[in-house]
């Protein structure tokens, strides 16, 4: 059922865009039939046309980071290609794109990982041996911890804001996301050509975001939509820090909602606000909190060198902060925490799908002796912070990648972030 969703959904948007569906280029393919449909791409495009030759003759640099893996076709199951927004243009560079058919993709393609997280990597396993695939080093340390993926000529850690040479004789840079620990955006510098793929981001103003003119940008457009307009990160985190500062100065159990990887930011503000108010209270031979967390929460936290990983124990009656899967974080989970020592237990749920337009920063719920506050806390660009990107970033064509299986939602999409709804007026 997923695979015919997603053909329609390739299928419906291909109509909208008026092209067939665009084969991948392989240097060797010589079918005039492919050439002649990815020349319609190219049109599309506005992008002079690809050839066999064009790529053949880019493919021999001498400086790479590649190393040709062979491709097993034995291993292809019915599944359906990659959506062209999964494919950085005019190249065989995929990302995020693990759990499609590649029958037709040539053996010396490229693949990118952004981040570890399920949606981005599935299709992925510790039997990946085909293609070499391109990440930050905390995703390469990830992908080795959870799936066991450590051969070196298959998971290649590329470190951040350095160019680093492909074997189209162009380059690829990684920036910092804002996301999760380990997510990057990939800015490619390939045919002429800039290209940025946000993969998942959460965009502020200042942070760091290549300079040079970007022609295309793939945009992370979870919550594109005016009626997500999200107080900033940084004052979700300070009303976070709020309650837990108060919480704990009550003796309650602190509980906070995380997933595999992703809202750490969260948790280390927390603890570093516990550490500052001791501190100033001269209270530094006061033992600091302890931090429980699931066995495989641990291997993660360690693994990606996180700043209190010495304070995690497997205690979880001794602890008084514990970090828990985000699904978990309810009432009835929070109840089996009360203990005699600490009869009282707050959650915190930080995640975008608590907020409500026009709202305050916080939700509260409450049953016996349990507290559960509902956080707007999102690791994706609110719709605003996604206006504000383009402005900032100017790019000349935009892609988005998340909620694009219907052409007008794609138009309604890229209209509002060129031309977003006046601010309501103050209340």
């Amino acid at each position: 059922k997923e695979e015919v969703r997603v053909m329609t959904k390739q299928k419906t948007l291909d109509n909208w865009l008026g092209i067939s569906p665009p084969p991948l280029l392989s240097p060797s393919s010589s079918s005039s039939s492919s050439l002649s449909s990815a020349r319609t791409l190219d049109k599309w495009l506005g992008l002079p046309s690809i050839t066999t030759s064009t790529i053949t003759s880019t493919s021999t640099s001498t400086s790479t980071l590649n190393k040709k893996m062979p491709y097993d076709k034995s291993k292809t199951q019915q599944k359906p290609p990659p959506p062209f927004y999964k494919r950085v243009e005019s190249t065989n560079y995929f990302v995020d794109a693990f759990k499609y058919d590649y029958k037709s993709i040539p053996s010396d393609s490229l693949f990118f990982l952004t981040h570890y997280h399920a949606d981005h990597y599935m299709g992925l396993s510790r039997h990946w041996d085909s293609w070499p695939i391109y990440c930050s080093k905390i995703t390469a340390d990830l992908l080795k911890l959870k799936m066991g993926l450590s051969d070196p000529n298959i998971v290649i850690p590329l470190s951040l804001h350095h160019p680093h040479p492909l074997p189209c004789g162009g380059w690829v840079t990684l920036f910092d996301a804002n996301h999760c620990p380990g997510a990057v955006m990939l800015f490619f510098q390939v045919n002429g050509r800039n290209i940025l793929h946000v993969g998942d981001f959460r965009y502020e103003d200042g942070m760091k975001i290549p300079k040079e003119r970007i022609d295309v940008v793939y945009l992370d457009t979870t919550y594109c939509d005016p009626c997500f307009c999200f107080p900033s990160q940084n004052q979700i985190i300070k009303h976070g820090v709020d309650i837990a500062e108060e919480a704990l100065m009550k003796g309650h159990k602190l509980v906070i909602g995380t997933y595999t990887i992703g809202k750490e930011r969260m948790i280390t503000a927390i603890i570093d606000n516990c550490d500052s108010l001791h501190h100033q209270q001269h209270q530094q031979h006061q033992q600091h909190h302890l931090v429980y967390a699931p066995p495989w929460k641990r291997e993660i936290l360690k693994t990606i060198e996180w700043k209190y990983k010495e304070r995690l124990t497997d205690n979880a009656t001794d602890a008084q902060i514990h970090i828990v899967p985000l699904p978990s974080l309810k009432h009835d989970y929070l109840s089996k925490l009360s203990t005699s020592s600490h009869p009282f237990v707050t959650g915190i749920k930080p995640t975008g799908w608590t907020y409500k337009k026009g709202g305050t920063t916080s939700t509260m719920s409450f049953v016996g002796s349990c507290f559960l506050h509902g956080l707007p806390y999102s690791e994706h660009s609110s719709s605003d912070e996604l206006v504000s990107f383009v402005r900032t970033a100017k790019p000349t064509k935009i892609i988005p990648t998340v909620n694009n299986s219907n052409a007008e939602k794609v138009k309604q999409m890229i209209h509002l972030l060129h031309h977003p709804p006046p601010p309501p007026p103050p209340p």
